[in-house]
């Protein structure tokens, strides 16, 4: 789940231009979802359960 809080991206962009270059970092970034930065920990666990329920409701 922290792959996808604002905050902590920014810390592995930091490493990743670093340590692998920008066009390595500008791929990376490009391929994933990001999660409502105004969202509380426990606001991010319900909706991450409530998605689970509902693909395992659909299978």
């Amino acid at each position: 789940m922290k792959r996808h809080y604002p905050e902590k991206v920014k810390e592995e962009m930091s490493y990743l231009i670093a340590n692998k270059g920008r066009g390595f970092a500008e791929n990376m970034i490009a391929r994933r979802t990001y999660l409502n930065k105004n969202w509380t920990e426990e606001q991010v666990m319900d909706a991450a359960q409530m998605a689970f329920e509902e693909a395992k409701k659909w299978g």
